[in-house]
């Protein structure tokens, strides 16, 4: 989207004066920024916007919903003229042309394709008034089954992290991950399988892409490793972590959607949920594939067959599906977790798409949700909730290993597992205190700690080794203060090791002292960013080419006082018009510009073209030039040419 306010100080001078006269013709001259705050004011107009919105008719405000919906990227215009079933291409685009006119949208120009899009002021408008049409109650909502993925996708991405500490996720050369690593972590994602058999897979590929997008993962010869914003990231608070994988999927993914869900979380509470087909009708256009079933507003879906982004929106856990017959037939707002999303004006997460604030009351958590405490039981198993702090369940999945996908998750610890978790950096405090959070007793406890001290009780320690090889100067340096405070321990005879992290003060202190340490190089991890251009091309959704916007001087007055018919369409006029298209085309063939009009013969359409010739004697005038689209030499009769423009 845009602001109108911006979009009408960049536009030239004629378009907003013009404007202006057009809805204010009784006002005299005054200043160009004087004028185009006058514009924006009467544009911003509750009464004006009311008066439009309610006077459009179906066609006009689904496609207003279509424009305003795709956010930032915007629609395009072939995407837009194809979505009305059985409507006429001609008709749609005379609606959008009056949307443009009355100021509610507008275009922009692209070489090979015109966009429309929406203005930021009148998102929180114009969406919850046209998105309202379609939130009607329908029978059999009632006894629907709902399924949410709520607290799964949190819990998804600190296993897949996780595993990637473990050392289990590698990449091929094409970007890819290894075949039979997805496999195996869409096998532990069992709970999609209740909505298909191939929702696991896909899953896996969004926490991949999110990883990877977000910088979380690095890699080494095709294994994957976890960066430090990765370490960090899996000790945020489970709903930060949260946050910031919404608000990347909304800024990389789908370029904006907080207009849009604002909408939705503010419809009415009474009726809780609407068609899911009203929605699948709507989110389509952020993926550009267009199924006929969308427009059968009583059609429910499998998971298959809805629009990419609104199966994104149920396993991030914003909305909730309704399953009649085993079809998703219903859809509802989660409103407590829209509200969670905290969507401030340009941050969403991190984003900065001129996102509003959702201020929606949070209700209570729904039935079924997880308990707040692990339960320990026999064989060394625990019960553990999903919604536990995300930085327990990172411990967790380090040294356990978790046999079920449900809202108590199952955990089971062996020697090995506690082993591995322990050799990918689990600290044997932490899990010492990990034990004592799930409450286990003395007996298991203590075969826990023996399993953990067959590995912990030698360890390889991660240090640096500053070797002193004279005597003297060996001597000097454990006597400064300064130095012993950086170094963790002495080496008689040999040197001191201290931590990386001390190496550069250690190295700076010394250089005042007059010694300057060489460096014995030693392998570390040659780690690199991870690139998925192989698989970019089946993952990336259909975005359509953006230009700068168009301001297109439609001549004509929506709001002028109809002329009597017999004037209108009296001799004189149809001169006086003529007349006006012969200049305007002379103007453009002398300038070589081209020229944009709706052609009436065979059908109404809208054709560019550069025109060439006016033959003035022909009976009637002809005008010859060749179109944009087809690069053919046409002729058109001057009197059915209407709504003529000189392209900019």
């Amino acid at each position: 989207m845009h602001s109108l306010l911006e979009f009408l100080t960049a536009a030239p001078k004629t378009f907003v004066i013009k404007l202006h006269r057009r809805d204010q013709p009784g006002e005299g001259l005054m200043q160009a920024n004087k004028v185009t705050h006058l514009v924006f004011d009467w544009a911003m107009k509750p009464e004006r916007l009311a008066s439009v919105l309610a006077s459009a008719d179906a066609q006009g405000r689904h496609l207003l919903a279509l424009v305003y919906a795709s956010e930032d990227r915007g629609a395009a215009e072939g995407e837009l003229l194809g979505a009305l079933e059985g409507y006429p291409p001609s008709q749609a685009l005379l609606l959008l042309g009056k949307l443009e006119q009355e100021l509610l949208i507008f275009s922009r120009e692209g070489e090979k394709t015109r966009t429309y899009h929406g203005f930021l002021e009148m998102a929180g408008i114009v969406l919850p008034r046209v998105l309202a049409d379609d939130w009607t109650a329908a029978p059999g909502m009632e006894s629907a089954n709902w399924i949410s993925f709520r607290y799964f996708i949190g819990a998804h991405l600190c296993h897949f992290l996780c595993q990637t500490a473990l050392g289990a996720v590698k990449i091929t050369q094409n970007g890819e991950m290894h075949r039979k690593d997805a496999q195996e972590l869409a096998q532990r994602f069992a709970f999609g399988e209740r909505l298909s058999s191939a929702l696991p897979a896909e899953e896996v590929q969004l926490l991949l892409h999110f990883a990877v997008g977000a910088g979380l993962v690095l890699q080494e010869d095709g294994q994957l490793h976890l960066s430090p914003e990765g370490k960090a990231f899996l000790r945020l608070d489970r709903h930060d972590a949260w946050r910031r994988l919404a608000g990347w999927w909304m800024r990389s993914r789908l370029r904006g959607l907080g207009h849009t869900l604002q909408a939705l979380a503010s419809l009415p509470a009474d009726p809780p949920a609407g068609r899911v087909a009203a929605w699948a009708n709507l989110l389509w256009i952020h993926s550009g594939t267009y199924r006929k079933s969308y427009a059968d507003a009583k059609a429910s879906f499998t998971w298959e067959n809805l629009p990419k982004p609104l199966q994104e929106l149920w396993l991030l856990g914003l909305v909730e599906f309704g399953m009649a017959k085993g079809r998703i037939a219903w859809l509802r707002p989660d409103r407590e977790a829209i509200a969670r999303l905290n969507l401030k004006e340009g941050s969403v997460g991190g984003d900065t798409g001129g996102t509003p604030q959702v201020t929606v009351a949070a209700p209570a958590a729904p039935a079924g949700a997880p308990a707040s405490r692990p339960i320990s039981l026999p064989n060394m198993e625990s019960l553990v909730p999903l919604d536990s702090p995300l930085d327990r369940l990172r411990q967790l999945e380090l040294v356990a290993r978790k046999s079920n996908d449900e809202f108590m998750g199952r955990y089971r610890f062996t020697k090995e597992s506690v082993i591995q978790g322990l050799q990918a950096g689990l600290p044997l405090d932490s899990f010492q205190d990990l034990l004592g959070w799930l409450g286990y007793e003395g007996p298991a406890r203590q075969t826990l700690l023996e399993w953990a001290s067959t590995y912990a009780s030698t360890l390889f320690m991660d240090t640096l080794v500053l070797r002193v090889s004279d005597p003297i100067r060996f001597h000097e340096l454990k006597e400064i203060p300064q130095f012993l405070e950086m170094i963790t321990e002495v080496i008689p005879d040999y040197g001191f090791t201290l931590t990386r992290q001390n190496k550069a003060r250690v190295k700076e202190l010394l250089q005042h002292f007059g010694l300057v340490p060489g460096e014995d190089a030693r392998r570390t991890l040659e780690l690199e960013s991870v690139s998925l251009e192989g698989s970019a091309q089946t993952w990336e959704l259909q975005r359509p080419e953006v230009g700068p916007p168009a301001y297109r001087e439609t001549p004509g007055s929506l709001r002028a006082p109809p002329q009597p018919q017999a004037e209108k369409n009296g001799q004189a006029t149809r001169e006086q018009e003529l007349l006006v298209k012969i200049e305007t085309l002379e103007a453009a063939i002398a300038g070589e510009k081209q020229v944009e009009f709706s052609y009436a013969a065979p059908i109404l359409r809208r054709v560019a073209m550069k025109p060439l010739l006016l033959l003035k004697h022909k009976d009637p005038i002809k005008l010859i030039g060749i179109e944009a689209d087809s690069g053919h030499r046409n002729e058109y009769v001057l009197e059915q040419v209407k709504a003529l423009r000189i392209m900019e």
